[in-house]
This record gives structure tokens, sequence and C-alpha cells, in this order.
């Protein structure tokens, strides 16, 4: 819409009748309207906006009100334009209800809107129709959000939450058919799935049954593929852990070149990039190390600490430990600073969403887990409890417990995590989609597990499972991301962080217990314990009938239940060298052919 020729008459502080011709001002170009306050800028776009909507530009003007407190009894208070909209002109000439010197009564309101065709609409409500669906194209609240925004309220578009902003612009720009289409669609592919997973489940169960003359040669070489498949997938692994640890070492080197002094944020840098090594370092010796307390010689594994192409030497386990907890601790050294963050501006950018950067509170957390697996147990207990007292952490409420962890990060309980666009994927197809080829299998007695009498009611099953009456299956829908799920991705809340939680709170609290309960601090240990259950709905041991007593077997079954889906119930079962129950409830014996993964052999012919 381009206004043409504006006339206000007894008008805002406009006494008399004021006419604008814009077209002075040209086709092109960018203006101001400028002037003292009071002088009348404000009341042109008042006028603007009354002709077209019978509004003022703001929310505290309209029609009756705009009336000039200066203007002679006898003069008319109206306001005229003509205007260009979508290649045509229009006029339109608009007057509120008013009484003029002689009148016993008011004036009604007028309206007189003339077409390009030269076809003349006078009333109201047909021409607030046609203004809204033909001429402009837009009403009255959604042209003063886009077109012109009235002093004042600029700021309050700008600082709406993102989903209102998204409302409006879904509104004006009338995308309801586009998100219909969007949502059937997705229906409709999901359902196609759906569809293809059931077949594809029927063609691997028809196939498992499968009975030949040369069963075993097909189970040797079936087998032999399969390992070939989980050799690949842990090479990867290697290979991509490595890759990030030579980054790490890299952004370490490059830091050598400078001092605090020429950087603000000097130690959080080289603080986090070490606690990251530190980090990466122990999940690999985690899966391709004995356990160390099972075998205090075991081999370890390089402990890359140079940008190089050069491959370190494989270094006995307890070296590694050694070596991870001295990067950790100078971490620790580098980032215990309230002060150097306190200095950061609110525009300092690298320091926000903290619970994705490895800070104090991730790199205590991690010393908390490596000292537990180690077996020194005060330490642990230690930096447990200073993970937990660290402010800004705090348990759920368990009526919190349901979509905290959907695709996210937790709202309350994540220590440090990494975002992820492209977490939900694999999520959908491990997970939700369970009973096909790439499913996660639930234990056969799940539901027990978490449902126990006089136990009270635990939050996290409702929360965290769902049930294919089809199938008659329960399936994990823990982390679920449902705006991927529904494609709805729209609706998505601002504010939440998309990926995957590395560790959680309630992780500090398991090792606080058992650390404690080891050292025979069972009072201690009770605490914790119960304060975790009691976050989930369920009953402190020592309140229930009758009181139970805490042991290390009960630590691990709620471990299981917490982080069931999260890949920490194998670290926390190899650690203490457990039988695994399988999904069938068949017991397999702890060995190290199960819980340790050799070295890539790849890794032995490169250094050859």
């Amino acid at each position: 819409m381009r206004p043409i020729r504006l006339t206000m008459s007894a008008f805002g502080p406009y006494a008399g009748r004021q006419t604008l011709d814009l077209t002075q001002l040209g086709e092109t170009g960018l203006y101001a309207i400028t002037g003292e306050t009071g002088a009348g800028k404000t009341t042109i776009f008042d006028a603007i906006m009354y002709a077209l909507y019978d509004t003022g530009s703001g929310r505290d003007r309209n029609g009756r009100n705009l009336r000039s407190d200066y203007a002679d009894e006898q003069t008319e208070t109206y306001v005229e334009m003509v205007f260009r909209s979508a290649g045509k002109e229009y006029s339109i000439r608009r007057s509120p209800a008013q009484r003029l010197r002689g009148n016993k009564t008011d004036t009604p309101a007028k309206v007189t809107l003339k077409m390009p065709d030269g076809k003349v609409v006078t009333r109201a409500g047909e021409v607030a129709a046609m203004m809204e669906k033909d001429v402009i194209g837009v009403n009255a609240e959604q042209f003063s959000q886009i077109v012109m925004i009235a002093q004042g309220e600029f700021r309050k578009l700008i600082q709406a939450k993102t989903s209102d902003r998204k409302e409006i612009l879904r509104q004006i720009f009338k995308t309801a058919p586009y998100e219909r289409l969007t949502a059937l669609l997705g229906e409709a592919c999901k359902a196609k799935f759906e569809a293809y997973n059931d077949a594809r489940k029927e063609i691997l169960i028809a196939m498992k049954n499968l009975r030949t003359e040369e069963d075993a040669a097909w189970a040797e070489q079936l087998e032999s593929i399969q390992n070939t498949k989980a050799e690949d997938l842990f090479y990867n692994i290697w290979c991509d852990m490595y890759s990030n640890i030579a980054y790490a070492n890299n952004v370490l080197e490059h830091l050598e070149k400078f001092s605090p002094s020429d950087m603000q944020f000097y130690n959080i840098y080289k603080g986090e990039a070490l606690g990251l090594r530190a980090f990466m370092h122990f999940d690999l010796l985690r899966i391709f190390s004995e356990q160390i307390t099972v075998n205090e010689s075991a081999d370890g594994i390089p402990y890359s600490t140079r940008f190089s192409l050069f491959a370190p030497d494989i270094l006995k386990s307890k070296d590694v430990y050694k070596r991870i907890i001295s990067d950790l601790r100078s971490a620790e050294q580098l980032l215990d600073d309230d002060e150097l963050y306190a200095s950061a501006s609110s525009n300092a950018n690298f320091l926000k969403d903290q619970n994705i950067h490895f800070n104090l509170q991730a790199v205590q957390a991690t010393l908390a887990r490596v000292y537990l697996t180690e077996g020194t147990l005060d330490s642990a207990l230690y930096y447990a409890q200073q993970v937990i007292q660290a402010p800004g952490l705090s348990l759920l409420d368990y009526t919190d417990i349901a979509g905290d962890l959907v695709g996210k990060l937790s709202s309350k309980e994540t220590v440090f995590g990494i975002y992820s666009k492209n977490f939900a994927e694999p999520v959908i197809k491990i997970l939700h989609n369970s009973q096909t080829a790439y499913s996660f299998e639930m234990r056969y007695n799940i539901q027990q597990l978490y449902q126990i009498n006089g136990a009270g009611n635990d939050y996290r099953w409702g929360a965290w499972y769902t049930y294919n009456n089809t199938i008659k299956y329960w399936k994990l829908d823990k982390l679920t991301d449902t705006y991927v799920l529904n494609n709805t991705e729209y609706n998505r809340p601002a504010g939440e962080i998309r990926g995957i939680n590395m560790i959680r709170l309630p992780e500090m609290y398991y090792i606080a217990a058992e650390s404690a309960l080891k050292l025979g601090n069972y009072d201690q240990a009770l605490d914790y314990f119960n304060e975790l259950l009691e976050s989930r709905g369920l009953v402190a041991l020592d309140d229930r009938l009758p009181a139970e007593t805490l042991t290390v077997d009960k630590i691990t079954d709620d471990r299981y239940k917490e982080f069931v889906g999260e890949g920490q119930s194998f670290y926390h079962m190899k650690r203490l060298n457990l039988d695994i129950l399988n999904v069938e409830g068949q017991t397999v014996t702890a060995d190290k052919k199960i819980y340790v993964v050799d070295i890539p052999s790849q890794e032995f012919e490169f250094r050859r």
C-alpha cells in the first residue's frame, strides 16, 4: 500500500485542514518524518490507520478521541486518502461520530470507499471486509505489526516470544493451508514408514525361521558378517574420537602462542579443551580396556597430547588414568574462577548456554566418574558432592519428568550436553520404532522393574514408556523428539537446546550414594539415594513398610531405570563386572570377551 494524498481536517493537533501531497516524495527512496514532540508526527500515521481501518496507529487512540481539541465547533473531523494498492488506485473518506455547532445530536460516523472501477462502497462492515480481504490483504492488527508499527509497539514485537512472532507471521502470510498439507503429508509418511517396518519385521522373522541343509555354513557366514559390521563400527568410533581429540590438541597448541593477558577468556578456552580431551580419552578407555579394578595391569590406549601424525604409545590403563586426572585437575584450576565469568559482558556469546560448555561442573562430574571407576571412592564422593551443591543445577520434581529429555537437554539436570539437530533420527529409528530390524528391545520384565508394590509411583515409567497395542510391546519414548516425529518443528518452544545429555545430575547422586556406602557412611549414602528416589515419585527406603536397606544392588537397579537408553548402563555394569540379563531373561556371565572391545587392528597396521 502506497499513500498518494492525505487530507486531515480537525484531526489530532491539526485544528484546520491539512493536505499532504506525497507524490512530491517521488517513487523511490527512504524518508523521515521529523519534528518536535507534539508536532503531529504520529498523527500522520494515525490518519492513515484511521482512514483504512477506523482505528489509530496505537492501542490508546481511536476514531472518536482523534478529533482535534483546537478545532472550531463548526469544522468537521475527517480523513481522506488517495492510495495505491496492488497497482490499483483507491480513495477513501472517513469521519467519526461527532456533534458540530447547531446540531442537537451526533452526526453518525461515515465512510466512503471509491474503487478503481468507480464503484462506491459506504457500508462500514463491507468496507472493513474489503480492506482485509481484497484491498490491503491484512486486518488492522496485522497491518500495525508489519506495515505501520507505532512508537513503543515495535519493541513489543521484537521482544515477543518466538512462538508469538511465528503466530503473527503465520496469520499475516496465510500459511495455514501449507501447515495442514505438511501435517497430512507427515501423517501419510509416518503410516507408510510404519507399514514398511511391519513388513520388514515379518520378512526378518520368516528369514530367521528358515532352515536348510546348509544352516551351519550360513550361520557361520552370518556371524562373520555381523562381526565385520561390529568391527567397522568400533573402528569408526576409534577414528572419530581421536580426530576430535586432535582438534582439542590443535586448540591447545595455538593457545601456547598466547597468554591470559592476550585473551580475556584464555583460561576458559584452555580449561574446556583440556577437560574435553580427558573426557574423550576416558570414554575410549572404558570401551577398549579392561576394568582397572578387575585387572590392575591391564593394557590401556594411546593418550594423545599433540596435534601430530605420529601415533603416541599405547599406555597401561593405570597410566592413562593418571593423565586423564592430570588434565581434569588442570582444567578444574583454570575454570574455577567466578570473577572471570562475572567480568564478561552480557554480549559475550561464547559464555551463553553453559550446559553445552565443558565448564567447571562438567569437569568435576567427570572427575567423580573417573575416580569411581578407578576405585578412589573418597575423591569420587567429594567431586559428586561438588556438583550436587553447585548453583544452577537441581533434581527435577517428579511432576516435571515427562517430556524433559525428548530430544533436548534437561531443563534442570544437564551438567554437560552436546547440541545436535540430528539426534532425533537414530532415536526414532532405534527406540521409538519398536520391533524393527534396528530397534532396541526392552527387558522382558521392564514394567516390574519400575512398578514395585509399596515403593510409590515411579513417574519415569509413565513418562518414558508407551505401549504398542498392535504388537503388544512396550517401547521407550524417553528421548523421542515429538516435534521431529510429528513434523511440528514450528511449535518447538524458544530456548530449548536440541541435543544429547552426556552427564546428568542424577548420576552424581548415584556416585555419592555408592561411594559413601562403600566407605561406611551409611546414613549419608541413604540421604543421597532417598533424595533421588523422592524426586522420581518413589518412597524413601526407610519410610517403606517394612523399611528397606540400601545396597549397591538397589543403586544398580535404580541406575538402570534412570539411564535406560542413554548409554550409561554398559559402563556401570562393566565397572562392577556384573552378569548381564538379556531381553529374554537369560543370564550372560560377565567376561572380558563381553566387556572389552579389542583395539582396531588397523591401529597396529598404521603403526607398522
